[in-house]
C-alpha cells in the first residue's frame, strides 16, 4: 500500500514524468493538427528515459519515506537540499533532522 498523506508533487513520481514528457513537448514544432499532436506526444512520453523514471520513483520514495517518519513539509524542504542519496531516510536520520530543525 502507497503512502499519500496528502497531494504533494513529489510523492507521485507519476507528475515528475508527465512533467518531464511536457518539457520535451515544449520543444517540439508547433501544429494544429491533432493527429501530430498526439504522435508528438506519444513521443514525448517515450523520450523521457527509464532511468530517470527509476530516479523519479525514488525521489518520491525518498518523500514518503521522510512523511511516514513524521517530518513536515517545511521540515522536508531541508531534507531535500541535505540530503541527495537514492537511500530512504532512516530513523536515526528523521531524529537528528527532527532535533536540529526544532
Amino acid at each position: 500500500c502507497d503512502f499519500y498523506p496528502k497531494y504533494y508533487c513529489e510523492l507521485n513520481f507519476i507528475e515528475m514524468y508527465w512533467g518531464a514528457a511536457k518539457y520535451k513537448y515544449r520543444n517540439t514544432s508547433r501544429t494544429s493538427n491533432i493527429d501530430e499532436m498526439e504522435a508528438n506526444v506519444k513521443h514525448c512520453l517515450d523520450a523521457v528515459s527509464h532511468l530517470h523514471i527509476v530516479w523519479f520513483a525514488n525521489w518520491a520514495a525518498r518523500f514518503i519515506s521522510a512523511y511516514a517518519g513524521g517530518l513536515t513539509g517545511t521540515q522536508l524542504g531541508y531534507v531535500k537540499t541535505r540530503y541527495k542519496g537514492h537511500r530512504m531516510l532512516s530513523p536515526t536520520a528523521i531524529k537528528e533532522i527532527l532535533a536540529s530543525i526544532t
